[in-house]
């Protein structure tokens, strides 16, 4: 018995450091966060997320950001919703990629950051398009934001997917 319970000890801890070690891979800086998304606007929000359109200097294209505050989501017990979230996102994505199912938005990449996105930069409900209303190369981009104080380090997770300018994000 006490051999079979240190089994499951074990296997239950390396679980918890695969886990742990994944996060950490998918975490990204805040410079990576405002040099990769000079621009943005907000589109919605919802129970768990909010929606904007980002224009990411990597692929030099419009893209949907949904971004999830993971603590929040962990306080209110639901934190089933972003692992839910995250495995349909990438299901659909790949039967949509395969053309099997093609009316499906395309994920193109996860990634987590302590911090959330700047409002004075990325928008909010009450001020949608702080930096104008679509991306113009050298013309949105004034300063970037500064790094927020290490006391609104949180944990916030970004999903990248293809924005459909004619439709729901989702």
């Amino acid at each position: 018995d006490d051999s079979m319970n240190n089994e499951e000890n074990n296997a239950s801890s390396l679980s918890n450091i695969s886990a742990q070690a994944i996060v950490k891979c998918m975490e990204r800086s805040w410079s990576y966060l405002v040099g990769r998304f000079p621009w943005a606007r907000f589109l919605s929000e919802g129970a768990f997320k909010r929606v904007y359109m980002v224009y990411n200097s990597d692929i030099d294209c419009e893209e949907a950001v949904s971004v999830m505050d993971v603590e929040i989501i962990e306080e209110l017990g639901n934190k089933h919703v972003v692992g839910a979230e995250l495995a349909v996102s990438v299901m659909l994505s790949s039967l949509s990629r395969r053309n099997i199912c093609p009316n499906f938005v395309i994920t193109r990449g996860v990634f987590t950051c302590p911090y959330e996105p700047p409002a004075s930069h990325w928008g909010c409900a009450n001020n949608k398009c702080p930096k104008g209303k679509s991306y113009v190369p050298g013309k949105n981009i004034s300063r970037k934001p500064r790094i927020p104080n290490d006391k609104n380090r949180g944990s916030f997770q970004y999903i990248r997917m293809e924005f459909c300018s004619e439709g729901d994000v989702e």
